[in-house]
Formats: C-alpha cells, sequence, structure tokens
C-alpha cells in the first residue's frame, strides 16, 4: 500500500504510537485486515524484497544536543519509508524519536527526529545516509 501521511512517536515511558493513512487498497476493510493480521503473524517470513531507493535529497535541517532533524525528499517509489528508516537505525545507530512522512503525487518528504549520532559530524552522517 502506499502511504500518503504518517506520524510516528517513540517515547520511553509510552512507548511507540504508529498512524498512517495510505491509499485505500482495492480489497475491503475486513480483507485488509487479515492481511495485516497474516503479515504481521509470518514475522520475517512476510518480508519482500525492496528495490534499491535513491532520494533526490538527504539533509539535516536542525541539530541541537538532543536531536538532529532529517529529511529524505525524492520520488516516491515502493519502499522509500522503509529505506529512509533503515539508513537511520543500521548504518548510523540512531534512535527514531519521531517521524513525519508526507506524500504527495510522486514526491516524498520523510522527515526524522532522532538522537544524534555519536561520532560523526553533520556532513559525516549525512555522507553515510545519502549511500544507498
Amino acid at each position: 500500500m502506499s502511504v500518503r501521511h504518517a506520524s510516528i512517536l517513540s517515547d520511553e515511558s509510552l512507548g511507540v504510537y504508529d498512524w498512517f493513512e495510505v491509499k485505500p487498497p482495492r480489497m475491503g476493510p475486513k480483507m485488509l485486515e487479515l492481511r495485516l493480521l497474516s503479515l504481521l503473524a509470518s514475522g520475517a517470513e512476510g518480508k519482500a524484497e525492496l528495490p534499491k531507493v535513491e532520494f533526490e535529497a538527504v539533509d539535516v535541517l536542525s541539530t541541537d544536543e538532543q536531536e538532529w532533524v532529517v529529511s529524505f525528499r525524492g520520488r516516491d517509489v515502493r519502499g522509500a519509508l522503509l529505506a529512509a528508516a533503515e539508513r537511520l537505525a543500521l548504518k548510523t545507530g540512531v534512535s527514531i524519536r519521531w517521524a513525519k512522512v508526507h506524500t504527495w503525487g510522486r514526491q516524498l518528504d520523510d522527515v526524522f527526529g532522532v538522537t544524534p549520532p555519536k561520532g560523526l559530524s553533520q556532513s559525516e552522517f549525512e555522507a553515510i545516509l545519502r549511500v544507498s
């Protein structure tokens, strides 16, 4: 499904809250619910191979001691949100505190608030994120 908008919030005491607005699937709400439950139950077996995602721009929008704000912009392609989140968490080791995801037409802008990376300058951090 295509994600139009999403809001994601992680809090140590409250846990994680995720809200997604998706393009309506061709199946009805009950079939969608059953499909999502089936994917959750299958765990790793439900993962599909995703295409390589290249973003037009990856920028650190702001930094301070507690949080950095990072934007991934580009063409809306399958797997883009997952690719951005994986680059942040797996390649740099930061924790995602929140995210705002916007898709319009064929464009996307995924903005994340993350913990500051340890031992990386802003330019080093951006360079790591730009490499797919």
